[in-house]
């Protein structure tokens, strides 16, 4: 099983690296063309600022390499915040176009109580299963994952499923699209619910 977790300036994914390891996948960190095109699964992961992550996946030349192998090939990709955000149309922050995988914008974290709903959102929340999901357990649950994000997904469109979080209002937690999948929260600092949803993308469990 070849896992790529692609390099596009973040800061995160080494903490990914350590909760891959956890599930007993051992994945390579690239920026390399080559081993995107030889992946079985690829994950996108997430903190950082999204505009300048697009300008990177350009500047390597990565963005041909992903549309080959997940729009070509059918590899499933899981976006992990950042990561999910630069997987729909238009990225508010950079002002610049995302993927175009999934319909929808990646637009800044509005709240209408500031005092009670603080930006960025940090920390646990639940998170509704849909009808359909194959990331999230069919358990009659609402798993709770971590979430550290300030940047929100709206009109997420034809998509299998989308799952959602209270924020003050219903947020888009997690969209799946047949073989694209995006998370707005952090499965791998999310512990034994984290550790079970990237086996489920992984296909072990």
């Amino acid at each position: 099983m070849n896992v790529t977790v692609v390099n596009y300036a973040n800061s995160n994914a080494h903490s990914i690296l350590r909760a891959l390891d956890a599930v007993g996948v051992t994945p390579r960190f690239s920026q390399d063309a080559q081993d995107i095109a030889s992946s079985d699964y690829i994950i996108l992961p997430g903190v950082g600022h999204t505009g300048t992550a697009m300008a990177s996946l350009r500047q390597q030349g990565l963005i041909a390499p992903l549309e080959d192998a997940v729009l070509g090939r059918g590899v499933p990709v899981l976006g992990i915040c950042l990561g999910m955000q630069i997987l729909v149309d238009y990225v508010e922050e950079g002002d610049c176009a995302g993927l175009g995988w999934v319909s929808g914008r990646a637009v800044r974290l509005a709240v209408d109580d500031p005092m009670r709903y603080k930006v960025p959102h940090i920390g646990w929340n639940s998170v509704n299963r849909p009808p359909g999901s194959r990331l999230l357990p069919d358990d009659g649950g609402a798993p709770f994952f971590y979430f550290c994000h300030k940047y929100t997904i709206e009109g997420a469109a034809e998509t299998d499923c989308v799952s959602t979080f209270h924020y003050e209002r219903e947020r888009v937690a997690m969209f799946e699209k047949g073989n694209i999948f995006g998370v707005q929260f952090h499965p791998e600092k999310s512990h034994d619910a984290g550790q079970a949803l990237f086996r489920r993308f992984l296909g072990r469990e």
